[in-house]
């Protein structure tokens, strides 16, 4: 999460930078994909860069196995659960949200539906709301949250804090394992400020 539009310029600057010096054979920055000490270069561009991480981590396990089939809308109620954590200024006129694209049309609608009302409940009416869903690779920010979230999923799935350790002062919340029961989930009824990014590993992570 950036608090205005010229921090998040800077970190993709850095994200540029980062792949041009150390992965310039691959297209876009992926934490998979990197070997530490990228990412420890990447982490000495962007430490000084103000941001903060929100993350949920959620263990299949701890789903209802209803809802395990309803993953669309699982997805946006785990987003919104997430948003409820991070800090909304009341004095911003904008709020740009970039998920990473994986959800077909409709899919896409009931998310920006769902999720701006909520924003909306939360903020004042002349704030602008802007969601865009867009392909990693035509997204800095999104590039540079997967970074961060393999550290996050490495941390939980395979035991290994390496990368988590070095960039843990920039999360602000993350519950070790959200658990998810029917009777806590609701439906979505009817169907310069940046939440950079949503970021999603299989089965475990939903990332800011």
């Amino acid at each position: 999460m950036f608090s205005n539009s010229s921090d998040k310029h800077k970190m993709e600057q850095m994200v540029r930078r980062t792949r041009k010096r150390r992965v310039s054979h691959i297209h876009e920055l992926k934490g998979c994909d990197m070997t530490l000490n990228q990412k420890l270069f990447f982490w000495q561009q962007v430490r000084e860069i103000p941001f903060s991480l929100y993350s949920i981590c959620v263990k299949k396990e701890n789903v209802n196995h209803g809802l395990r089939f309803a993953k669309s809308r699982l997805y946006n109620w785990i987003t919104r659960k997430l948003i409820d954590k991070i800090p909304l200024d009341e004095e911003q006129s904008t709020l740009h949200i970039e998920i990473d694209k994986s959800k077909n049309a409709n899919e896409r609608k009931d998310f920006n539906r769902y999720i701006r009302a909520h924003i909306e409940a939360r903020v004042d009416p002349n704030v602008k709301i802007s969601i865009f869903h867009k392909p990693s690779i035509e997204s800095r920010c999104i590039q540079a949250v997967d970074i961060f979230s393999h550290g996050l999923h490495h941390k939980y799935e395979s035991k290994d804090s390496s990368w988590y350790e070095i960039f843990k002062e920039k999360v602000l919340y993350c519950p070790h394992f959200f658990s998810i029961k029917a009777s806590e989930y609701q439906q979505p009824s009817g169907s310069a400020f940046g939440i950079s990014a949503l970021r999603h590993y299989p089965e475990t992570r939903r990332d800011f």
